[in-house]
């Protein structure tokens, strides 16, 4: 493995001290594409159409100037693709006996090397490909190939070791496109797990209007990534609409953000696939902000968040998610944190000091243990309307303990919340106190 990669850095050395020419004009034959078949060159970041060519007696012709050469594209159609590393030189595509993934091309050096560069993983795992892009990144901070290894890898590899690698290319590649999306992912990433609390963050929907992630809070919220050029996105959306109908009243909603970068086409998609919930986005393609903060680097991708705001799930699909929802609103969880927390947190925020006395002498104050109390404390996050002051548990006589909740809510004067527990860990008595 050392050895092909020291041959490819050769060649890549000399590659670059090649004069490039003004333009470059890709000749392309194709196989079985019927005259009038469109081809696009696309920018991988943002999914964005640069160039188009049409079809005739299976061939095709690209002329193009690049500002930036070599750059890397999509040539693609509407169900196949393969990537291109484009160099202002006269360059052919040769798929005529073959499909386009598998298509040979000449005329980029910068090609040569990443066709060898993944001929090298073809049989590997994905532990043993990544291992084998970053021996390259390191053996090739100059190649432009090198921030593109990077930006494929840095959700795999996390923020810290991104940064690392980062730090270790050219001046040229930091500053390329592909340099600094991931100088945005590492300012935006915040390495989201399960277990953790959700990330809230702000985009436009298809109106213009600002939304927020944490508006559902206190709901069960799937945070669905997709994008209306995803075939795998648009085939689940007849399936997704199935299990919001179902799921919708009981508390389910689904907030969409999509990886487009053109509104008409985000638009068409959304209602042509009927889809009946919230949809946001920032129209950067694969680099959209929201995508970067949660590392999602492909659609489709989602996140299930629970009504207290924690993410329980990843990627739930089809019957996966169906089960999950059907575990959450109709299984008996009473007697469950998460149910106890989200109904303490609902009844605390409510402005109405009655609401909150009638919760607490009803049924579920016997669930209310000193632990559980605590537990609660600490795992909520409080909205802005609802701050809670302080907390304290004290020892009592008889072995009991007291827990005063001081809260300040906006329409309400201040105020304690008292309860008294006794000697098995069961309220004795709870009172309010106002300030």
């Amino acid at each position: 493995m050392k050895k092909t990669i020291s041959i490819l850095t050769v060649i890549l050395l000399i590659s670059c001290n090649l004069k490039q020419n003004t333009s470059c004009n890709l000749k392309g034959k194709t196989n079985n594409l019927k005259d009038g078949t469109k081809l696009y060159l696309v920018n991988p970041l943002n999914n964005k159409r640069v160039d188009s060519s049409v079809v005739k007696n299976n061939t095709f012709l690209f002329d193009i100037v690049l500002e930036n050469a070599p750059s890397l594209y999509v040539l693609e159609n509407k169900s196949e693709y393969k990537y291109l590393w484009i160099e202002n030189n006269s360059m052919t595509f040769d798929a005529s006996k073959t499909d386009f993934n598998n298509a040979k091309i000449t005329g980029s050096k910068t090609q040569d090397i990443y066709q060898k560069l993944n001929e090298t993983k073809n049989s590997l795992s994905e532990k043993e490909k990544q291992k084998v892009d970053i021996e390259f990144i390191e053996k090739n901070p100059d190649s432009n190939i090198s921030s593109v290894l990077l930006w494929l890898n840095m959700n795999s590899l996390g923020k810290e070791k991104t940064t690392d690698f980062l730090k270790k290319l050219s001046l040229n590649n930091k500053n390329s496109e592909f340099g600094k999306v991931i100088s945005d992912y590492i300012k935006l990433n915040e390495d989201v797990k399960i277990g953790d609390h959700f990330i809230d963050f702000e985009m436009n929907d298809i109106n213009g209007n600002s939304r927020k992630l944490s508006t559902f809070k206190g709901k069960t919220i799937l945070l669905e990534f997709w994008a209306s050029w995803c075939g795998p996105c648009r085939q689940e959306n007849p399936n997704l609409l199935k299990t919001y109908e179902e799921f919708n009243t009981k508390g389910f909603e689904i907030f969409a953000v999509s990886l487009d970068n053109n509104k008409n086409n985000w638009i068409k998609a959304i209602k042509e696939d009927e889809l009946k919930w919230e949809h946001v986005s920032d129209l950067k393609g694969n680099s959209n902000t929201a995508a970067l903060i949660y590392g999602v680097h492909s659609v489709p991708n989602n996140f299930l968040i629970d009504e207290n705001g924690i993410i329980i799930a990843q990627n739930l699909r089809g019957n996966e998610l169906n089960n999950k929802l059907t575990e959450i609103f109709n299984s008996d969880r009473l007697n469950s944190l998460d149910i106890i927390s989200s109904k303490f947190f609902k009844t605390l925020n409510t402005s109405n000091i009655e609401e909150i006395k009638t919760f607490f002498s009803s049924s579920i104050i016997e669930q209310l243990t000193d632990n559980v109390l605590q537990s609660i404390i600490t795992k909520i996050n409080y909205p802005q309307e609802l701050k809670l002051v302080d907390s304290k548990v004290a020892s009592g006589k008889n072995n009991t303990s007291n827990l005063k909740l001081r809260y300040k809510h906006l329409k309400e004067s201040l105020y304690y919340i008292n309860i008294v527990f006794d000697k098995e860990n069961k309220i004795e008595k709870l009172f309010f106190e106002n300030i």
